[in-house]
C-alpha cells in the first residue's frame, strides 16, 4: 500500500499496510539498541469524545446491545467530525441519551 504524508508520532519511513473502516495499520524499520533491526507496528484510528454527562450529581450511562454480544453499559461517545469537539460531543449525547 502507498505511504501517506508523516502522521504525528511516527516516522517519515513508516508506510501504511491496512487501511480499514476504523483502523489504520503502520509498519516502519527501526533500529534497536543492538544495532539489529526489528519492524515496530502502530495502529491509528480517528479521535473520538466520551461524555461523563451528569445529573442530580449522578452520571448518565447507556446501556448497549451489539451482536453476538451480551448487553453492556459504557459512557455516550463517537467520532469526532471536523474540528469542533465539543459539537460532536453534544450531537453524541443528544444521538445516544435523547
Amino acid at each position: 500500500m502507498a505511504s501517506l504524508p508523516y502522521e504525528k508520532g511516527m516516522p517519515a519511513s513508516a508506510k501504511r499496510v491496512f487501511h480499514g473502516e476504523i483502523y489504520d495499520i503502520w509498519q516502519w524499520p527501526q533500529q534497536l539498541f543492538d544495532g539489529s533491526m526489528a519492524t515496530f507496528e502502530r495502529a491509528s484510528r480517528p479521535d473520538v469524545v466520551e461524555i461523563i454527562a451528569t445529573t442530580n450529581r449522578k452520571i448518565i450511562m447507556e446501556r448497549q446491545r451489539q451482536p453476538d454480544c451480551k448487553p453492556f453499559i459504557c459512557l455516550p461517545s463517537g467520532r469526532v467530525e471536523g474540528n469542533n469537539p465539543l459539537a460532536n460531543a453534544k450531537r453524541e449525547l443528544l444521538e445516544e441519551t435523547g
